[in-house]
């Protein structure tokens, strides 16, 4: 989380103010998606139709909220043109929604990714670790323990060092009472730290 100075929030909140309910809303949605979105995912949860969609980041894109990517082959992506604008739209959705949105993204990849999970790990354990379903935790689990895998795997050790604690904070709300488990995630922490 960014600590947005008041006077920012308050530049940030009127740029966002010109903007229709519509557009904001949508916003909200791709800001729990992240700092860069696949247009698919942000269909996937927006709950609008794609010609209302499109109107929608066209909106954004022309007051510089948003950018847009493309290229040849590739989904269409956008990003926030700053990382203040995100941080501004994450923190307007209450908690319920937030998880909610949470949830829903982490299944939307899962379903436009299903033959490259592996590759959407990382991502995946950070929207099913937002969620308070066991079921989703247990998912958060899962991708953690996958991601520090990949991440071990090509030498960025830092970063399994943080997806090792994530799991096992995630393992802390999941499953505490399981001794075994803790201490498998320890030991796999303590080897990533060697």
């Amino acid at each position: 989380s960014i600590d947005i100075p008041e006077g920012l929030r308050d530049v940030i909140g009127k740029r966002l103010s010109h903007l229709s309910a519509q557009c904001n809303r949508v916003l909200r949605a791709a800001a729990v998606i992240g700092q860069t979105f696949r247009l698919d995912v942000l269909h996937q949860v927006a709950d609008i139709s794609e010609d209302d969609l499109f109107a929608t980041l066209e909106e954004a894109k022309a007051v510089a909220v948003l950018d847009e990517h493309h290229s040849v082959g590739a989904v269409p992506s956008f990003s926030f043109t700053h990382a203040f604008f995100r941080q501004t739209l994450y923190e307007e959705n209450i908690t319920p929604r937030r998880i909610r949105l949470h949830q829903q993204v982490g299944r939307a990849i899962e379903v436009i990714q299903a033959g490259r999970l592996d590759e959407h790990a990382t991502e995946l354990a950070v929207h099913f670790a937002n969620s308070s379903d066991p079921e989703d935790l247990a998912k958060a689990l899962r991708y953690s323990e996958r991601a520090a895998k990949n991440a071990i795997g090509v030498y960025a050790y830092a970063e399994g060092v943080r997806l090792r604690e994530h799991a096992l904070q995630v393992h802390e709300v999941l499953g505490p009472e399981d001794n075994a488990k803790h201490c498998d995630l320890l030991i796999e922490l303590g080897n990533v730290l060697l």
